[in-house]
């Protein structure tokens, strides 16, 4: 039995590290044989999803970089900070700017940006990135183009779609809205009382990788998975008004009722 450690570190493959009085870190496996070629480090980062490459950010001295399980450099020790392998991708700091490796020692975002977000899947080519002016703009490692079009709030792609939150984006207090910020058949009352535009945050426009507004009326975060499906089921093409509102009044039908003897004319559509 190891004693006497100050904090300990658990990876998903069974490694341990914990911290000894020097304030280094000893490593060793589920059988507490030491791993030497990890070990005596003043910081270590494993690994964080089921299938990452043994790539581990490891600070000696001062500085960050990146090694393998066999103790190979893979990211230079030149950073403030690396983070932790997600899906085959390492995140670097210096000087408060963010740049990214891949796991094979490859820079694919350079360092230039106040905030990178992590991949969310493995061989992700669309990142977000965020410049001086706080906003997040589409990153492709592939081409290495950032596109033009800034975001308040961004989630990363998924099946070439994300969720986005444009600047100024206006939400209307109406129905299909409030609708949208509650589960399938939510008591009416409930879904009366709330404001849409004091939950900004859960509402966003819908872009693809080649930077086109796919859908630019609110969707919310709660129904965003469907509006993807309806986009799929048209080819992921952009709508015209009358099929996005249709698509948002068919996902949120549960939680609207309407006076039977009148006509929804087009005033109260509130977009």
């Amino acid at each position: 039995m190891r004693k006497d450690y100050k904090q300990l570190k658990h990876s998903q493959n069974g490694e341990w590290a914990a911290q000894n009085v020097s304030g280094k870190w000893d490593v060793f496996d589920s059988y507490n044989q030491d791993i030497v070629s990890l070990s005596n480090y003043e910081d270590i980062n494993f690994p964080t999803e089921k299938g990452d490459s043994e790539v581990y950010s490891v600070k000696k001295g001062t500085r960050y970089g990146a090694i393998t399980k066999a103790g190979k450099e893979v990211i230079p020790f030149q950073y403030d900070f690396v983070a932790s392998n997600t899906y085959d991708v390492l995140d670097v700091m210096k000087d408060s700017l963010w740049g990214a490796y891949s796991a094979s020692g490859n820079k694919i975002i350079p360092l230039s940006y106040k905030k990178i977000v992590l991949p969310s899947e493995r061989g992700c080519q669309d990142f977000w990135v965020m410049k001086s002016d706080s906003l997040f703009y589409h990153f492709n490692v592939t081409s290495q183009k950032i596109y033009d079009l800034g975001y308040e709030a961004v989630a990363n792609f998924s099946k070439g779609i994300a969720h986005v939150r444009p600047v100024g984006m206006k939400i209307e207090n109406s129905e299909v809205n409030r609708s949208q910020l509650f589960a399938p058949n939510t008591n009416h009352k409930d879904i009366a009382s709330v404001n849409p535009e004091g939950r900004r945050e859960c509402f966003g426009y819908l872009v693809n990788t080649n930077d086109v507004v796919l859908f630019d009326l609110p969707v919310s975060t709660t129904y965003v998975e469907l509006v993807m499906e309806q986009l799929k089921k048209r080819g992921n093409r952009k709508l015209t008004e009358a099929e996005k509102k249709n698509i948002l009044l068919d996902i949120t039908k549960e939680n609207r009722s309407y006076d039977l003897n009148s006509v929804l004319d087009e005033d109260e559509w509130n977009y």
